[in-house]
């Protein structure tokens, strides 16, 4: 954290430089606008797109060329210097079996400290482009609607936006935000990042120091290398999940959440309709709570340790309920009336203590309570 910290002050350091350098004397701009279009870019290859210092926005249209049009303003202590600014800044293209590639020159450190821009593409694709795949260093990437092959967008130090999109997207989001509203296949990463997802049928999520990643819905959740980082899910259906120092907060889980390896981490998952398993869990703060309606839910951690488990059950639950815990703490704060059969075993030779608790005697119950813990608390509400 503190070098995070560091490295956002170095930026923003950096960003004021040219502002407090010629703060007090005279500036001259340069500023220059205009369009061209790009043919002969085949719609079999890849457009790759690569870009620093500035904003691209990308739009989808009907015709079988690109078009850009740029935008850039230059602020110098002279004219020449702002000119030049922008004139290493020219457009450069190139091509080759696979991909056709548009850059523009970088920007170096000294022309950081001495000028002071502005720039913005805006870039027409046609609708029928294989891919897409688009860089921006220090700057923000907008992705426009109407598109349904693939998108590959990086963002380093800036901000993603994208609203509805059909096509496959495999999204980095570094030290910035993103706003997506709906996609079918999203693949994203976010590093020090934080958004919003609006819907999406399947989402591969990777987060690294996310302070906040806040999800409507999903069908299929996985989050497959999780660390520092705190996800919010409205609802989903399917969840697969990993990680490390974990703040996981699930509205509703349809179908299966499965939890796996996962260390120093909190999970709260509510409205449980179906199957929830946590597998490796160890340190870890689990509350889940059981759905009231339409339910037949399976709560199963085989293997947890070191890990405080909360489990809040409806009254009128038919429930076979299995806890094993070694030197830890189980308790039941359940009505007398879910009482009726309690059976308590305790195995000297492993000092485990066993709970079996149903809600009634004579019935074969259809949900499964099967929790087994080392060095922690299991604890069974009643609601």
């Amino acid at each position: 954290m503190k070098t995070y910290i560091k490295f956002i002050l170095l930026t923003v350091v950096l960003a004021l430089v040219p502002t407090m350098l010629m703060a007090g004397r005279e500036v001259h701009k340069a500023h220059r606008s205009g369009e061209i279009r790009i043919d002969n870019v085949s719609a079999t290859k890849e457009l790759r797109i690569r870009y620093s210092n500035g904003d691209v926005d990308l739009l989808f249209w009907n015709k079988d060329y690109i078009l850009l049009k740029y935008e850039e303003t230059a602020a110098a202590s002279t004219k020449k210097e702002a000119e030049d600014f922008l004139n290493q800044r020219n457009l450069k293209q190139s091509a080759n079996g696979e991909a056709h590639s548009l850059s523009i020159g970088q920007i170096s450190v000294t022309d950081l400290y001495n000028v002071s821009a502005e720039s913005k593409w805006t870039l027409y694709v046609p609708i029928k482009q294989k891919s897409v795949y688009v860089v921006n260093f220090f700057g923000n990437i907008s992705v426009g609607e109407g598109y349904d092959k693939q998108i590959r967008a990086e963002v380093k130090q800036g901000d993603f936006h994208m609203t509805n999109t059909k096509a496959m997207c495999m999204v980095i989001v570094e030290r910035g935000n993103f706003s997506i509203g709906e996609a079918g296949y999203l693949n994203l990463n976010a590093r020090y990042a934080n958004g919003t997802v609006g819907f999406a049928n399947v989402l591969n999520l990777d987060c690294d120091h996310a302070q906040s990643i806040m999800i409507d819905k999903v069908q299929d959740l996985n989050l497959h290398k999780g660390t520092h980082s705190n996800v919010k899910v409205s609802g989903l259906n399917y969840a697969r999940i990993t990680g490390t120092y974990l703040d996981i907060d699930v509205a509703e889980v349809h179908e299966t959440a499965e939890i796996a390896d996962l260390r120093h981490s909190s999970v709260s998952m509510s409205k449980i309709n179906k199957r929830c398993e946590f597998r490796g869990v160890n340190y870890c703060q689990i509350n889940v709570k059981v759905s009231k309606t339409n339910c037949e839910p399976r709560i199963l951690v085989p293997d947890a340790s070191f890990s405080d488990i909360v489990v809040s059950i409806p009254k009128t639950l038919k429930v076979s309920c299995l806890l094993r815990n070694n030197n830890g703490k189980t308790e039941f704060d359940v009505p007398s009336s879910m009482k009726q059969h309690v059976v308590e075993n305790t195995q000297d030779y492993s000092q485990t203590r066993m709970h079996t608790l149903l809600n009634t005697t004579s019935f074969t119950p259809s949900s499964v309570i099967d929790i087994k813990n080392s060095r922690g608390n299991i604890i069974i509400k009643g609601y």
